[in-house]
């Protein structure tokens, strides 16, 4: 089942059906209100709001972002639709929301040549371009205000970008503009840079297979994270010098791990269902408040640091709970929670994949880029899992869209060999 090229007719085809499944399944929510029905508790986006805000008010970046518990990206979108709306008399949330829409309807289209690219076959584009379509979870963030819908444009984009690798040789502007990407990802949501991980595997493999001297293989992985360094590093002289204590980018990981410890901060809500819970309280997670460190007087970045400080000491006081707890996030965000419809449907879009992975060898020699990319992927959300907690909303931004790739390539491969059986 194997074509020379794409179909562009079935690609856009593919747009204008997304756009009718959104219309009707989030089309009510496109509205100029920041909280709504399918988003009732929406800090982030309250957040993201009063930053923008705040910055065409007092037009002082410095002021705003100081502090690096959000990063500029979002915001910076927020702040155009605001200077837009006043123009053409429109809500910018309203905006935000209808510039969201349209982006992601590029979703299947990137998709769909994605795929083709990765597996040149025809049949596996359209069933996973079809699949990415309908895919709920995915369009669930449209109407949101928050960086996921856009992260997940962005996301099809990049791995569209990767998918070339397997045909065409990565010239310095294809370099350029996939560090770009990766960097616009990370101003949206800090742990995107993870993106550069599986990215910088596959170029090494390609180059490998062009050139086999180690130099060569290493010259464009390393122009790639160069790149993505140059576009990173004014934020992180900014945020260091501002806070006066080294900031990679963000001074929300603290309060993260520290979570991903067990203890409870008012601001993560969790499920009393869900099995972090029940081994929070099974095992009094929270009776280690005594490492909590005291916000009284200190800024973020002071706390960010203390907060780190209080997590790793917390693991050396329990390692083999907090191993385990580790463990049981991870087994959260794949679904075995088992609380309701989302869990089960997470079960049945990440099992099937982990399986295939494992068992099936020759799909993986065949199929080596989509396979790398997507084990990488699962690998680091797991990772981040195990450290901060187990969200699946960070497995859906980050893994989902592969895992589509993955599944639509493999039912490719099956009717494939059928047919040679035969």
């Amino acid at each position: 089942m194997k074509i020379k090229s794409d179909n562009k007719h079935i690609a856009w085809i593919l747009i204008i059906i997304n756009l009718i499944f959104q219309y009707f399944l989030v089309g009510k929510y496109i509205t100029d209100d920041a909280i709504s029905a399918l988003h009732p508790i929406n800090a982030d986006a309250l957040e993201y709001i009063n930053a923008s805000e705040a910055w065409l008010k007092t037009n002082d970046f410095v002021s705003v972002f100081r502090t690096g518990w959000r990063l500029p990206g979002y915001p910076f979108l927020i702040l155009c639709c605001y200077k837009m709306g006043s123009f053409i008399n429109l809500s910018p949330i309203l905006l935000v929301k209808i510039f969201q829409l349209l982006l992601s309807s590029l979703i299947p289209y990137f998709s769909y040549k994605s795929i083709f690219n990765f597996s040149s076959s025809h049949f596996a584009a359209l069933v996973g371009g079809l699949i990415v379509c309908i895919y709920y979870p995915f369009y669930y963030y449209t109407p949101s205000v928050g960086a996921e819908s856009l992260s997940l444009f962005l996301i099809s984009l990049l791995f569209y970008q990767t998918s070339k690798f397997e045909k065409q040789d990565v010239s310095i502007k294809n370099l350029l503009f996939i560090a770009m990407l990766i960097a616009i990802l990370t101003y949206l949501k800090p742990n995107h840079i993870l993106f550069s991980i599986p990215v910088v595997i596959l170029l090494i493999k390609k180059q490998q297979l062009f050139s086999g001297k180690v130099v060569n293989a290493l010259s464009r992985p390393v122009m790639l994270a160069c790149f993505v360094i140059m576009f990173m590093l004014p934020w992180m002289i900014f945020v260091t010098t501002q806070n006066k204590i080294f900031i990679p980018l963000a001074t929300t990981s603290g309060e993260d791990m520290l979570i991903g410890t067990g203890i409870t901060i008012n601001k993560y809500n969790r499920d009393i269902y869900s099995l972090t819970y029940k081994f929070e309280q099974k095992h009094n997670l929270n009776a280690d408040t005594v490492f909590m460190t005291k916000r009284d007087g200190k800024s973020l970045a002071e706390l960010n640091s203390a907060f780190q400080k209080d997590a790793i000491s917390i693991w050396k006081s329990r390692p083999w709970i907090t191993t385990q707890f580790g463990f049981i996030k991870i087994a959260h965000s794949i679904g075995f929670s088992l609380r309701n419809f989302k869990d089960y449907f997470s079960l049945f879009v990440n099992i099937p994949i982990i399986l295939i992975l494992l068992f099936f060898k020759d799909f993986r020699k065949r199929y080596k880029n989509i396979t790398i990319l997507v084990s990488i992927l699962i690998l680091l959300c797991w990772l981040q899992s195990f450290v901060y907690f187990g969200d699946m909303r960070l497995r859906i931004v980050m893994a989902d869209l592969a895992i589509i790739f993955t599944g639509s390539i493999f039912l490719n491969y099956l009717f494939e060999n059928r047919n040679k059986a035969v």
